[in-house]
Parts: C-alpha cells; structure tokens; sequence
C-alpha cells in the first residue's frame, strides 16, 4: 500500500485531491500448462461507504512449451492374427496440430483421420491405432511424431525413438519317416524328413 500525500487541485484551496495506490502482485513460480488462463484485476473507489467507480484489467496468459510426444503398445511381440494398439500421446502449450504415426517412415495414421485422435484437454492429443489380425506386413519400426506452435507462432516438432515391433516367430516341428513300418531290418537304409 502506497499513499502520496494531499494535493491542493488548481488555485481553489477547497478542493483537495488524494491518490492511493494498492499494489498486489502474485507470482507464479515453474509455470505450468493449466497456468493458462485469464487473469482479472478489479477495483473499485468507494466514497461515504459507496461505490463509484470500478474497473477490471482482464489478461490472458497462454503458457507455452515444446510438444512433448510419448508412444506406448500393448506388446512387442505379438501373435500373427492377434489385435495390437499403438498409442500416441502429445503434450504441448498450445495443443499439438500435428501427430502422426509413422511405420517404416511411411505415415499410416494422421490426427486429420477420423477417429483416429481424441482431445483429452487443451494441451493433450491422444491418438489410438488398432490394428487387427497383426500379420508379418504389419512388423517393423513405428514411432510418433507431433508438432505445436510456440512463441511467435515458431513450429516445435518432436518425435518418440522407433519402436519394434514383430510378430513372434513360432517353430513348429515334424518329422515324417519314409516308411509306415515300425521295425527296419538291419543295415538297411531309413530316410526321415524333418520340416521346421
């Protein structure tokens, strides 16, 4: 609180003038995407216990920062035919307006596909890719990439390491023997055949 003293106002000794000041700062400290917000300052004179005059100050505050993507799966190693999802999740101060899924560096996926991203909140895109019956065309190198604008409209892009994923290998075995029989004479010769 600041007070300045009295001031007579002009040459007419009856009219005097004084100025206060009430000075309020709040800081935040380590800034925070929900940070983000519209900030008010009011006040308002008051004379003979009324009001008679307010005023607000009204500021949006958009908290920035680079797009931040993460890329999980429900498995490495699937079965061939079995059902796999891949997620992309995207944080960014302003909301990535970007993400995509890359397989092999071919993009399959856009959050300009429908149903492919969803908006958890003003800073999040969640983007799920079901793929079923995982097959060996489906393996190989996938990751996720984002984008979002910071300060001055400059695009941020980020982008998760690939991530393998293939199908798993199962060896099946069999034998067959050339002949039915179950006792081979002596010396003689038995061709088998083992199939992997």
């Amino acid at each position: 609180f600041k007070e300045y003293d009295s001031q007579s106002a002009g040459d007419d000794p009856q009219i005097t003038r004084s100025t206060y000041t009430l000075s309020y700062i709040k800081t935040i400290n380590k800034l925070q995407l929900s940070d983000t917000s519209k900030y008010t300052c009011s006040g308002e004179n008051i004379r003979n216990n009324l009001p008679i005059n307010s005023g607000d100050t009204v500021k949006y505050v958009i908290v920035v920062s680079d797009v931040v993507v993460t890329m999980t799966t429900s498995t490495n190693t699937p079965d061939k035919g079995s059902e796999v999802n891949i997620i992309c999740s995207a944080v960014g101060g302003r909301r990535p307006h970007l993400v995509q899924l890359l397989h092999n560096t071919q993009v399959i996926k856009s959050n300009s596909d429908s149903g492919f991203c969803t908006e958890k909140d003003d800073f999040t895109q969640e983007c799920i890719e079901t793929i079923s019956n995982f097959g060996y065309q489906n393996s190989g190198n996938y990751k996720c990439l984002a984008k979002n604008r910071v300060k001055n409209n400059v695009e941020r892009e980020n982008e998760t390491n690939n991530e393998v994923i293939n199908v798993s290998k199962t060896v099946q075995v069999s034998s067959t023997q050339s002949s039915s029989e179950k006792e081979i004479q002596f010396g003689s010769s038995l061709p088998l055949t083992c199939t992997v």
